[in-house]
């Protein structure tokens, strides 16, 4: 809506074919996809986009896709003439993570790393929060949507001049001292080590593109400020934040999926997992969310682990107060 309210071409998309999205021969035509014709494209079912990369007959679409996300011109040779555009295209969407998708496959070809990614793992309290959110507002008085849609609009009109300010290519000047250029690569870099050898591995080739994430977003805070043209520290630092928390969920995601996969293939203790069993030995027990803190993990992954680790007889889980805990088991 707030696009709509910043007069940008805005597209509802289910599934599509790689033609549809990038474009494709139509009788006897070359056609453009919608990439070509919408500033945004958003997806009901954000997992169609890496279905459709997964079929062999769309080998070049991650490419393509690829190219997309970074404005550079698609270019697609086809039997009745050439495809060639710059798309200037907003691509957005949620999705369950679905399990029949390589997710190895997009990091280390770059396609994730081009996307500000924010993961929430969803359990049993999630959804027990979620309905009282709707059994509170039943119970509620009629929303003021008079207020709400003229936010919409107001918001819509900032994002429509901040557009009309800056010409095609403007170049803005980044100056922020070292403090910030350490920051960033703390958060980027230093996020990463804190996991698996495994997870560093796979998201190593995407760093320098976080790098550069982060000073992409930091353009975008300094022409929310009054349409600025230096990207100063303050910039910088709401950008770090923002990238960090995305960064930091990717790999909590990586890490959850990865476990998964080695716990249904039999695999033994991960590093993670001998951190956990380290602090409970230091002291125990502990709440789920103490050693979630301990370990910087998410609470659900730390329900895998104790899962795995009871399962192998190390450690014993006994509810207190209507939260778990674990201890070390002692036989």
């Amino acid at each position: 809506m707030v696009a709509e309210a910043a007069d940008y071409d805005v597209r509802m998309s289910g599934d599509l074919t790689s033609g549809g999205l990038i474009g494709g021969v139509r009788d006897g035509e070359v056609v453009p996809g919608i990439a070509n014709k919408y500033d945004v494209i958003c997806f009901d079912e954000a997992s169609s986009l890496f279905r459709i990369a997964r079929g062999d007959h769309s080998a070049n679409f991650a490419e393509h896709l690829n190219n997309i996300l970074d404005g550079r011109n698609v270019t697609k040779d086809l039997a009745t003439g050439n495809l060639d555009y710059e798309p200037r295209c907003v691509l957005t969407g949620i999705t369950y993570p679905p399990d029949d998708i390589d997710y190895q496959r997009f990091m280390t070809n770059g396609t994730l790393s081009r996307f500000f990614i924010f993961y929430r793992p969803i359990d049993s309290e999630f959804f027990k929060s979620t309905s009282r959110e709707v059994l509170q507002r039943a119970r509620a008085s009629e929303p003021d949507v008079d207020q709400s849609i003229t936010d919409i609009q107001r918001l819509g009109t900032i994002i429509r001049a901040i557009a009309l300010h800056y010409d095609v290519g403007f170049q803005f000047d980044h100056q922020f001292g070292k403090e910030v250029e350490d920051m960033i690569i703390d958060a980027i870099h230093g996020t990463s080590e804190e996991y698996t050898k495994e997870i560093q591995e796979l998201v190593e080739p995407d760093l320098t593109r976080m790098v550069e994430n982060t000073l992409k977003l930091g353009a975008v805070f300094a022409a929310l400020d009054y349409c600025s043209e230096v990207v100063d520290d303050s910039h910088m630092e709401s950008a770090v934040r923002l990238i960090e928390r995305s960064w930091r969920q990717t790999l909590d995601f990586f890490e959850a999926h990865y476990q998964a996969n080695d716990t249904r293939n039999g695999s033994s203790l991960n590093e993670a997992m001998v951190e956990m069993l380290k602090t409970l030995l230091r002291n125990d027990p502990k709440t789920q969310s103490e050693v979630a803190d301990d370990i910087d993990r998410s609470n659900r992954t730390v329900r895998e682990y104790a899962s795995e680790l009871e399962s192998l007889g190390l450690i014993e889980t006994v509810t207190k107060e209507r939260e778990k805990e674990y201890k070390i088991k002692i036989d």
